[in-house]
């Protein structure tokens, strides 16, 4: 890949950033999003470097880590129910996927040295990029869950399907939420549809799940049967992981 010229890397503001991010974080006490706009790539790249290679900073995450976790119990969930439902073999669903979170995924097609480390991920075992992707946060972080979302899907042919956990907080101490649903449509295009996590509706949608084909979670390098097979990712499930998150670790209540 064609590097960036040096004579973009500017110490300077490097510098300024690190130490407003330093400065910034000691005051932090809850979720904050630190946006810093028009950073070319290099200075961006030396930015994330820096904080890797600093032993004094090994981490920076203000938002609860509980309820940003629930997608991945929500994926292990989804995934014993395939196999004990019958939908996936047992080799399939334990040995020829893998389910992550965090991993540092690169090398996305017109997006310069750019990376992501997605909330959770599904990929089939011979395959390097994932095809479901999970990206969760607080209402305020939506311009960079939009901008991760057209990373995945546009800087990569592999993902089939992109979901956004999007969480916020009302005046009277309750937890809403929407899940942003994104997947590939014809000529290139991307459809998109949003589903209520909280409040809750009633009655139901018919279609209150996430629906993608066998063949599509797994990948076309591994061979499956019955690809063309429906799995789904529960609604109803990932709200009872969350009430259960917002109620006795917050000490809120769902919308």
């Amino acid at each position: 890949m064609e590097q960036p010229p040096s004579s973009q890397y500017s110490s300077h503001l490097v510098q300024q950033i690190l130490n407003e991010i330093a400065q910034r974080v000691l005051t932090i006490r809850d979720h904050t999003e630190l946006v810093f706009k028009d950073i070319n790539p290099v200075n961006g790249l030396i930015l994330c470097r820096r904080f890797v290679e600093n032993a004094n900073v090994e981490r920076i995450h203000t938002q609860n880590p509980s309820l940003h976790g629930i997608q991945q119990q929500w994926g292990k969930n989804s995934n014993i129910d395939w196999v004990c439902d019958g939908r996936m073999t047992r080799d399939e669903g334990y040995r020829m996927m893998g389910i992550g979170v965090g991993t540092r995924f690169e090398g996305f097609t017109g997006y310069i040295l750019s990376s992501d480390q997605p909330d959770l991920y599904v990929a089939g075992y011979w395959e390097s990029i994932p095809s479901i992707v999970v990206e969760a946060g607080w209402s305020g972080s939506g311009d960079r869950l939009q901008a991760a979302k057209d990373l995945w899907l546009r800087g990569t042919s592999e993902v089939q399907v992109v979901v956004l956990l999007i969480w916020s907080k009302t005046l009277n101490n309750k937890v809403e939420g929407i899940a942003e649903v994104w997947s590939r449509a014809g000529e290139g295009g991307l459809a998109a549809r949003r589903l209520a996590i909280f409040p809750e509706q009633n009655p139901l949608p018919y279609d209150d799940r996430i629906e993608f084909t066998k063949g599509q979670l797994i990948g076309l390098n591994t061979p499956i049967s019955e690809p063309n097979t429906v799995l789904s990712l529960e609604m109803s499930q990932l709200r009872t992981l969350a009430e259960f998150v917002i109620t006795l670790e917050f000490g809120m209540s769902p919308a």
